[in-house]
């Protein structure tokens, strides 16, 4: 995520070391069923509940965003896009670009910063849909 930053806007670096400069561990205290703790080390992404979470992944999944919506439109010049946060709708008319195609465009470009889209098929990461029926227009 650094380095994606870097590369979008180096004046943030400072700030998003400060937060995600080093690895963060999180202690889980009672799982086990004892007294235990047990400590997990996260050293990817950013950390739920952070204040600047939500604003970094946003600065770094622009650029891979935008390039999808790009190359969906390659297929299908009418296709409109909205996001938010993790979650990616395509509107396509279904005759040049399929859900499927939106998918494997999306996941690709994405992965190209490091952000991956694991098991798809129970997420709202696309939703395939015409569209007119949505009421969006370029």
């Amino acid at each position: 995520m650094l380095d994606a930053i870097a590369e979008v806007n180096p004046y943030l670096l400072p700030i998003a070391r400060l937060f995600y400069g080093d690895s963060t561990f999180f202690h889980l205290a009672g799982a086990t069923g004892d007294n235990a703790e047990i400590r997990i080390e996260s050293a990817r992404g950013v950390t739920q509940g952070c204040p600047c979470g939500s604003t970094f992944f946003a600065l770094v999944a622009h650029p891979p965003l935008l390039e999808s919506v790009n190359r969906v439109r390659e297929h299908d010049p009418n296709a409109v896009c909205a996001a938010i946060i993790d979650d990616v709708a395509f509107g396509t008319d279904g005759r040049h670009a399929t859900l499927k195609q939106s998918n494997s465009i999306l996941r690709e470009e994405m992965s190209k910063v490091g952000i991956e889209y694991y098991d798809t098929s129970h997420r709202k990461v696309i939703a395939y849909c015409p569209a007119r029926s949505l009421g969006w227009s370029l």
